[in-house]
This record gives C-alpha cells, sequence and structure tokens, in this order.
C-alpha cells in the first residue's frame, strides 16, 4: 500500500520546552506500508480460563439479581471479586435460587411476607439461611391472628430456630 503525504505539519520542542511548529508546505513523500499483520492470540492458562469463566457467571447473576428489581445495584465491579469468591464455593445455580429465595419472601407492605428488609446481593448471598437445603417459605409468611400468632411472635419463632437471641429495643 503506499501513501503520499503532503503539506504535513509536525513539532518539534526546542531546549527549554516551549513547542515550535514547523510546516513544509511543499513536502511531499510516499511510504510504501506493510499491510497489518495478525497478531498472534494469546494462549490462556486453565486457571486464566476458569477466572473468565467466573467473571461470565458473576455477571449473569449480578444482572439476574438486577432484573428482580428488590435493590437495584449499578456498578458491576463494586460486586465481581465478591461474586467470583462465591462461585468458586457455591455453583451458580445454589446462588440463583438463594436470590429468588430472598425474593419470594420480601414483601415491602408487610401484608403476606413478614420480611420487610432491603438487602443488597452481599448481603443474601451470604446468609445460610437462603440456602434452597435451609430454606422454607413458611417460615415468612404472616401467620393470621385467629390462632392468636401475630408478626412479631412470628419473627421470635424464627429467631429461636436459627439459635439467635431476640431483642427488641
Amino acid at each position: 500500500m503506499k501513501v503520499i503525504l503532503k503539506g504535513v505539519s509536525h513539532y518539534r520542542w526546542n531546549a527549554d520546552g516551549k513547542e515550535m511548529r514547523v510546516t513544509c508546505e511543499s513536502f511531499e513523500k510516499e511510504f510504501e506500508l506493510a499491510p497489518p499483520q495478525e497478531k498472534e492470540r494469546k494462549k490462556l492458562t486453565v486457571s486464566q480460563m476458569e477466572t473468565l469463566d467466573r467473571r461470565r457467571q458473576a455477571k449473569e447473576l449480578f444482572e439476574y439479581w438486577n432484573s428482580k428489581g428488590i435493590t437495584r445495584h449499578k456498578e458491576f465491579g463494586q460486586y465481581v471479586q465478591f461474586l467470583q469468591r462465591k462461585i468458586k464455593v457455591t455453583d451458580s445455580s445454589s446462588l440463583r435460587q438463594m436470590i429468588d429465595n430472598y425474593a419470594s419472601v420480601f414483601d415491602p407492605t408487610g401484608q403476606n411476607m413478614w420480611w420487610t428488609a432491603k438487602w443488597s446481593i452481599k448481603r443474601v448471598l451470604s446468609e445460610d439461611r437462603f440456602l434452597p437445603e435451609n430454606f422454607s417459605i413458611d417460615e415468612y409468611r404472616v401467620k393470621g391472628k385467629e390462632n392468636g400468632s401475630n408478626r412479631e411472635d412470628d419473627v421470635k419463632a424464627l429467631y429461636e430456630k436459627s439459635g439467635l437471641e431476640y431483642w427488641k429495643e
């Protein structure tokens, strides 16, 4: 490929650091350019491929969380390392099930479910209570007044079952 340059302006710097512009209007030069060479693709190691796969899974999990519409997170970069660590320990399908479990019990009005706390993806995936093997949706339902139970009794019962101490301010 031939390239012809005409009237090219170029810049030079003098000794005291000030710019000096030089223009060559009658300048004409012909260059022969070699065709672009294809870059040799870098071969990835197994661990690099696993890391890329975990990052892809983390992105999908992050988008899945946002699709639920409970708490929308804007920056994937804030959560990427946390999600990759979780995916390394727990499979992606169990993490999706945890998100589904949280979404099914979250009720901001408190009418059907007593769970009204809006948590982030980090908090939800850090809690064992939302793991599929530990989760029972019936524990989160608001019980009717006909059997003498109320929301506070339901919360106390859940705390006692999980081995935590219940206290009210």
